[in-house]
């Protein structure tokens, strides 16, 4: 997750000692290359989210976590002005607000997975495992049905949905295009069409004009998008 300077880059990275894993997290500037230790070595760790204030936030074993990008914990008395954090755990869905974690689990029990909050604050969308996508209010009151759109991203106007419409044959990727769909789900557009590139997990520019995704070898491509409302 980028800072909301842009000037510093937060990461987790994941390693396996005796199948089990740990994770650590890390601040690093995108100048220097000076990395910086948030977190080391720990068991369950979500991946880090930046809120709209410029705070660090992750979860460990379940507990919330407010780092500022001095490296200090959040006070507690500051924790209500925080934006909502969405978060995917263990299947489940989560609101967090004013320093608190709300199971909301708009579908019921299933495998909730790409969980985004919209850019005005006021939606979530998600990914059901082997259903499909839908958008939510910060209730859980379901609103759209997207239907298959993997990987969703919302654009920075919150018009629209990003996604990967990926086939698989089990253990690889046999193909995937990237796709657009409005946030009520009545119009999509379809951004890329080839049969000898797998184009997987998208992610918009903050100006909505270009889009970064990769391909099977890691390597990042930049798409450039025309504008539409």
């Amino acid at each position: 997750s980028f800072s909301n300077d842009s000037k510093f880059i937060y990461y987790r990275k994941d390693e396996f000692k005796k199948g089990l894993k740990y994770s650590s997290i890390y601040k690093q500037e995108i100048s220097t290359k000076k990395k910086e230790t948030i977190l080391s070595g720990n068991r369950e760790v979500s991946p880090p989210l930046i809120t709209k204030q410029g705070n660090c936030f992750f979860t460990q074993k379940g507990k919330v976590k407010y780092i500022t990008q001095q490296g200090k914990p959040v006070d507690k008395s500051k924790l209500a002005k925080e934006s909502p954090v969405v978060l995917n755990e263990d299947g489940n869905l989560y609101v967090f607000m004013n320093g608190s974690k709300r199971l909301i689990n708009p579908s019921g029990k299933n495998a909730y997975i790409w969980a985004e909050l919209s850019p005005n604050e006021k939606y979530i969308v998600y990914t059901v495992a082997a259903d499909q996508t839908y958008i939510c209010d910060l209730n859980g009151k379901i609103k759209y049905k997207l239907g298959y759109a993997n990987a969703p991203k919302w654009s920075p106007d919150g018009k629209w949905i990003l996604f990967m419409d990926d086939k698989n044959n089990g253990d690889n990727y046999t193909s995937s295009e990237l796709w657009v769909v409005s946030m009520d789900g009545s119009k999509r557009i379809q951004l890329t069409k080839t049969d000898d590139e797998i184009e997987l997990y998208p992610e918009w520019s903050p100006s909505g004009n270009k889009i970064t995704y990769h391909n099977l070898d890691g390597n990042i491509f930049i798409l450039a998008v025309g504008r539409k409302d």
